[in-house]
């Protein structure tokens, strides 16, 4: 290997179990690492207001080969190059994201610090197969909606039974993730994760979060889960970011004392350390997408939604998550005003995967959020779904697998005790479904629809209908 070579032999390359990837025209960035720590290298310091305004700076001096990026205070640490052959030029760093101005030389002997291997057991999107892609096969995301796993509506924790007959049920009709809104945030009520007013977290409220992780591993369920929520019900809203500051909830995505709270809360999520897997989220195989928020672009002034996420906080948030965790795939919460020109989301490179819900048949904007995607090599996922629904829209779903590579109904909930001979929970919302004689047939319909997109043999009944 000759011992000089140009940025681009960077691009896709491994370090430290991340990746090399295309940021700008101007610049390569890798998340979670920091690099050039060598001591032939000092650095400058850089500060603004955003790492657009950082990046700008250091393009404009022409010495400048590397920037070192804290995402928590918009500081950016210039470097004059960096020697990856050194050892401990390169170190795992939470919080950071390292920029390489294209067309500087770097020394590539990278007998030390680099490797080609992922970690094992991660859920990935393979663009040149177009699907994901789990220990070299085919994964299909596809399964329900169980919002209150870590906080019921009654203000309340689940059972442990009652998680896990989530999981059991999981694995009874061919579903391979769940999606739960309360596994990633919960705020404003003396039970949830975040009680407010500060970032002082609930730790009694994580550990229905923490069972139903060791669930999934258990179980061998993925999870998705939104950091945020749009709407002002029971588990809180981003407005409980908001309302200590006094600031009106409309100026979440803008208001730069608000966002320095929110990367908190997600930095702390992301490196909590679950007692039951003995992991922390951000390196925890069962979590499938963490996704930035649940119907963050909806306008629904009854349920106090009125504003659209910024394309800046969009990307900015994005960013923030991969450098404190860049293995796990990072899925869009903008629903309804996907692609609009505020959010613009598919200019965003920090988002691996993009989705929106349906309660109806709204054939065009699927097709325009598939399509949108497809031209980007990257996935649509179904985030909910009417179980209600009938077989064209199954059918529509089925036939472009190609384009829509993940499907997820509303809702479930369970039993009183976790168990199908005790009474279910009701939630008459016209959409939730119950372990119970009178939606088995709905629930097997759904389970063919997640057997067809995993190319699974159809079933005619459940065998063992009860849940131990």
């Amino acid at each position: 290997m000759k011992e000089k070579m140009e940025h681009e032999h960077l691009l896709g390359t491994h370090c430290l179990g991340q990746t090399f990837t295309e940021h700008s025209a101007d610049w390569l960035r890798i998340d979670g690492v920091v690099i050039g720590e060598s001591s032939q290298f000092g650095h400058s310091v850089i500060r603004g207001d955003s790492l657009a305004s950082v990046l700008m700076q250091a393009a404009a001096d022409a010495q400048v080969a590397v920037v070192c990026f804290d995402w928590r205070s918009n500081t950016g640490f210039a470097k004059s190059g960096f020697a990856l052959s050194n050892a401990g030029d390169a170190a795992e760093k939470s919080g950071f994201s390292v920029f390489v101005r294209r067309g500087s030389r770097i020394n590539l002997s990278l007998k030390i610090n680099l490797r080609t291997e992922r970690p094992n057991g991660f859920v990935r999107w393979d663009p040149d197969q177009n699907q994901f892609v789990l220990e070299g096969r085919k994964f299909v995301p596809t399964g329900f909606n169980a919002y209150w796993l870590g906080l019921t509506e009654e203000y309340g924790y689940p059972s442990h039974p009652q998680i896990e007959q989530m999981f059991f049920i999981a694995r009874k009709i061919a579903a391979t993730t769940i999606r739960s809104h309360t596994l990633g945030f919960s705020s404003g009520s003396k039970n949830s994760l975040r009680p407010g007013p500060s970032n002082k977290l609930n730790e009694v409220a994580w550990e229905p979060i923490d069972f139903a992780f060791h669930c999934a591993e258990k179980y061998g369920i993925r999870l998705i889960c939104p950091l945020l929520d749009a709407y002002s019900y029971y588990h809180g809203s981003y407005g409980d970011f908001c309302t200590p500051r006094r600031v009106p909830k409309t100026d979440f995505f803008t208001n730069s004392h608000v966002r320095a709270e929110f990367k908190d809360y997600v930095s702390q999520w992301l490196n909590h350390v679950n007692p039951l897997t003995n992991r922390a989220i951000k390196d925890d195989p069962s979590l499938f997408a963490i996704e930035l928020g649940n119907e963050l672009g909806n306008n629904r002034p009854s349920a106090g939604s009125t504003a659209i996420p910024t394309r800046e906080w969009i990307a900015d948030i994005s960013s923030f998550i991969k450098s404190v965790d860049p293995i796990h795939i990072v899925l869009n919460g903008s629903d309804e005003c996907l692609g609009s020109a505020t959010s613009d989301d598919f200019s965003i490179p920090t988002l691996d995967a993009f989705g929106a819900h349906f309660y109806s048949k709204d054939w065009l904007r699927l097709a325009d959020g598939c399509n949108a995607a497809v031209a980007l090599r990257k996935p649509f996922i179904v985030g909910e779904y009417s179980s209600r629904l009938d077989a064209n829209w199954f059918k529509t779903l089925e036939c472009n697998a190609h384009k829509v590579h993940g499907t997820f109904f509303w809702g479930l909930y369970p039993n009183q005790n976790g168990t199908p001979s005790s009474p279910p929970v009701l939630h008459n919302d016209g959409f939730t479904l119950n372990w119970i004689p009178k939606d088995l047939p709905f629930l097997l319909i759904l389970s063919n629809h997640m057997r067809r997109l995993q190319g699974l043999e159809e079933i005619c009944q459940f065998e063992g209908e009860g849940v131990q």
